[in-house]
C-alpha cells in the first residue's frame, strides 16, 4: 500500500561519482579504495575538515571517508579554511568565490583519493 520512499541523493553525489568513475578508469590501482560516507559530529577532528584518508596493511581496508550531505559543514570549513581555498583558487587560477561547496566538496575528495594512491603505489604494494 505504501511505497518506500528511497533515499534522497546527497548533495553533490552525482559529481563524486563521476569523479571517483574518471579516477578509476585513469588509476586501475584505486579500486582497492573503498569509499563511506560519514556525518561530522563536535568531538570529531572531521568537524575542520570533510573527508580523511584511512591507510591499513589489509588491501580490504583502505579507505577514504567523506562528509556529505551537510552544506552547513561545508559552509564552516569555507569560513575556518579560507586562506586555504584562497591558495588552492591561485593554484587553479581563479577567484576563491568560484570555489563553491560542490567544487570544495570534489577537491576535498580528490585530495584523500590522492593519499589513497600515494599509498597503495608506495606502501601497499612496496612494504618496507
Amino acid at each position: 500500500m505504501f511505497k518506500e520512499i528511497p533515499p534522497a541523493p546527497q548533495p553533490f553525489e552525482k559529481e563524486l561519482g563521476n569523479a571517483w568513475t574518471i579516477a578509476l578508469e585513469t588509476y586501475p590501482e584505486l579500486s582497492i579504495l573503498k569509499t563511506e560516507k560519514i556525518g561530522a559530529s563536535k568531538e570529531d577532528f572531521l568537524q575542520y575538515t570533510a573527508g580523511e584518508f584511512v591507510a591499513s596493511n589489509d588491501s580490504q581496508k583502505v579507505l577514504v571517508r567523506m562528509v556529505l550531505g551537510d552544506i552547513g559543514h561545508l559552509e564552516g570549513l569555507r569560513t575556518a579554511r579560507k586562506t586555504a581555498i584562497e591558495i588552492i583558487a591561485g593554484k587553479l587560477g581563479i577567484t576563491p568565490e568560484r570555489i563553491d561547496n560542490k567544487v570544495l566538496s570534489l577537491l576535498i575528495f580528490l585530495h584523500e583519493v590522492g593519499h589513497g594512491w600515494d599509498y597503495i603505489l608506495n606502501y601497499l604494494n612496496n612494504p618496507l
